[in-house]
């Protein structure tokens, strides 16, 4: 089945609005003042504007794809998150054989944050995983 670009886009957005919205609910459990911002390592993730900031507080500039991926793995920091999950829940489609979008959205988004003390790592047969160098 086919869908157009357009509902695809829409769906990825209602997807990652949700997922957002979950991390919201969790993180104000935790704590009653949350203000939207989530440590990623030396990264501070601000998930209501969904922007990145390096550890001078200047902008880390992401694609949307990029900041997705930025958040799955820091909040699995430390394990492993297999490929096919990752891929379906960014781009809210099965994963083909043939993708190549997520080893290229994985390798851009090492090289911006490459110099930070962290890498994202990968394994085969477990995945990616965002850890310190």
């Amino acid at each position: 089945m086919l869908f157009s670009p357009l509902f695809v886009f829409h769906y990825a957005k209602i997807w990652t609005n949700q997922y957002l919205r979950r991390v919201i609910f969790i993180k104000e459990k935790e704590n009653k003042s949350f203000d939207g911002i989530i440590q990623a390592g030396p990264f501070k993730l601000d998930i209501i504007v969904r922007r990145a900031y390096k550890p001078d507080g200047t902008n880390l500039p992401l694609t949307p794809k990029e900041f997705t991926l930025l958040l799955i793995l820091s909040q699995n920091e430390g394990r492993f998150v297999d490929s096919k999950y990752l891929y379906e829940k960014i781009w809210e489609t099965p994963m083909s054989n043939d993708s190549n979008a997520l080893k290229t959205t994985i390798n851009r988004l090492r090289a911006k944050i490459a110099g930070s003390g962290w890498s994202i790592g990968w394994l085969r047969g477990e995945g990616y995983i965002f850890e310190k160098e």
